[in-house]
């Protein structure tokens, strides 16, 4: 029998009957401790050991890693001889990490146990051998790491993005360990820089799915944009944006513990807007007053843009327009008609005739994917979608293609707005030719919508109305003289004036308003394929 001392950064401990039998160890920050079974490499451990290991700890993470494993044992659930590890109840993914060791039983090891919990603390190894037989025993090794004081119970303050490259995080209580119960935490988020279209960015570097009764509410300030989580966040949605001045951010759990957290980092990102959106090259042949739906000059609306398939090319399926050279807007209603076999349909850039491709700045694109507004629903609620496109378009514009601007929150359009609607009005399968269609018309407030109209369900903000029959909604503004596109044309929308004789005057259209939607759209295309 020989005496050996350990040196790991820790209390070196003398075995007063095996080497490496038990001992008394501190674990602070990068400390690696190396555990091993008596006697171990040179021979088998004794017969009738019983060795405790006690680990302090002044660190808030314990990584443990086998690096080799060997004991008597017969099956998986009668070992004589046995290793086991002790931790405090309250310690992060207690449970999880006991029925890992459960699944292993008494014959084998996990290759790493990661486990997490405010400093100091201590835990215990125990090992155990009977009369009978020797074995080449096991080696451990054991690092600690310490993650950084936890954030207080309660929490939250303000913080303000007053330089492009400001960036913080977010966390909950006692981050990175499991936060309290009755936590509550308010943070609000201040955005000088959204005069200049910069967007709030939120990044969900991790988050922990969360109880029906713990929850994340996320708020805008300037309108009534609100998110609420209680649950996993998607990883395809991970990446959030907020075009607003500010926002208040409120984190509550109730009375009941959970092993969860979350971290999320906060910094801007500049709207990628393009300068001459809006903009028409070709003059429109039709004054800015109330009108009936004329003939368009072809090239005057430039992001008018069709949907067809390719088994009955002639016919408009329906209407979208291009906002960003990768992307085009329509309603959800119009792409669960492709969502089944993308590779069936097409989008006509540049649309002026409904059944053919006859000018030269006409172009088609094959679909890549669609994307739905989350919460779409098949009563007309969020009735709005994305597509993107395949061959996107080249840049710079030609004379007869733009992109529409999307409309801002917070920019008034002036004293008397003109209001316009497009489309190629009924088209069916005898491959009638028709041109783009154009009308000036205006608004109906929802009042007056809701009050006249007998309409399957109330029109609400997130809606607009319009006298005429058509379909995209666009707004020319003022001060820019751009075109921002403000509705979309929703399924079913035919409502009606009982009051009006005339049927040719009796027909209301509904639209889903675009700008109620726009951290959706902005979102969506910053998301996926950076292509805005």
């Amino acid at each position: 029998m020989s005496d050996k001392k350990i040196s790991i950064n820790c209390k070196i401990v003398q075995s007063e009957e095996f080497v490496n039998c038990g001992g008394i160890y501190t674990l602070v920050d990068n400390s690696i401790l190396r555990v091993v079974s008596p006697n171990y490499p040179e021979k088998g451990y004794p017969n009738n050991a019983n060795c405790l290991w006690q680990i302090r700890c002044k660190v808030n993470m314990v990584k443990m890693e086998m690096k080799f494993f060997e004991l008597e044992q017969y099956d998986n659930y009668t070992c004589p001889d046995r290793l086991w590890l002790s931790l405090p109840g309250d310690v992060q993914h207690e449970a999880e990490l006991q029925q890992q060791l459960n699944n292993h039983g008494c014959n084998s090891w996990p290759e790493k146990l990661i486990f997490k919990h405010q400093a100091p603390f201590s835990f215990n190894l125990t090992f155990e051998s009977d009369e009978q037989f020797r074995y080449r025993g096991f080696e451990l090794e054991i690092t600690g790491k310490d993650l950084g004081p936890p954030v207080p119970a309660d929490c939250g303050r303000t913080y303000r993005l007053k330089k492009r490259n400001t960036k913080f995080a977010l966390h909950t209580p006692n981050w990175p360990l499991n936060y309290p119960k009755n936590s509550k935490c308010k943070w609000t988020i201040e955005n000088p820089l959204h005069d200049q279209g910069h967007y709030i960015k939120m990044e969900m570097i991790h988050f922990d799915t969360l109880q029906p009764h713990h929850m994340l509410i996320i708020h805008s300030k300037d309108d009534e944009t609100r998110h609420q989580f209680t649950g996993q966040i998607n990883n395809k949605n991970k990446v959030y944006f907020f075009k607003t001045e500010g926002l208040e951010i409120l984190f509550l759990s109730d009375n009941n513990y959970y092993d969860g957290k979350f971290h999320i980092e906060v910094s801007t990102t500049k709207q990628a807007v393009h300068k001459n959106c809006g903009k028409q090259q070709i003059p429109l042949n039709i004054e800015l007053k109330e009108s009936i739906a004329t003939k368009a000059k072809p090239g005057s609306w430039p992001w008018a843009v069709s949907i067809h398939s390719y088994t009955f090319p002639k016919q408009v399926l329906c209407e979208a327009t291009l906002i960003s050279p990768k992307w085009i807007l329509t309603t959800a209603y119009c792409a669960l008609k492709i969502s089944k076999n993308t590779a069936e349909y097409f989008v006509r850039i540049g649309s002026y005739w409904s059944n053919e491709m006859e000018e030269s700045w006409e172009f088609d694109s094959n679909i890549t994917n669609f994307y739905f507004h989350p919460d779409h629903q098949s009563d007309n609620k969020n009735d709005i979608a994305l597509i993107l496109l395949q061959n996107g378009v080249p840049i710079p514009f030609n004379k007869r293609v733009n992109i529409a601007c999307l409309p801002e929150i917070d920019i008034p359009l002036g004293r008397r707005p003109k209001y316009a609607n497009t489309g190629w009005g009924s088209t069916d399968l005898d491959n009638k030719k028709q041109p783009l269609y154009q009308a000036i018309t205006s608004p109906l407030s929802i009042y007056k919508c809701n009050s006249t109209l007998k309409w399957f369900q109330p029109i609400t903000n997130h809606m607009l109305c319009s006298l005429n029959k058509g379909g995209p909604y666009m707004c020319k503004n003022d001060e820019s003289s751009q075109w921002q596109l403000h509705g979309t044309i929703m399924n079913y929308t035919r409502a009606w004036d009982e009051e009006e004789e005339d049927d040719e005057e009796k027909g209301f259209v509904v639209y889903t308003s675009v700008v109620a939607f726009i951290n959706f759209i902005w979102q969506t295309m910053f998301n996926y394929e950076n292509a805005i």
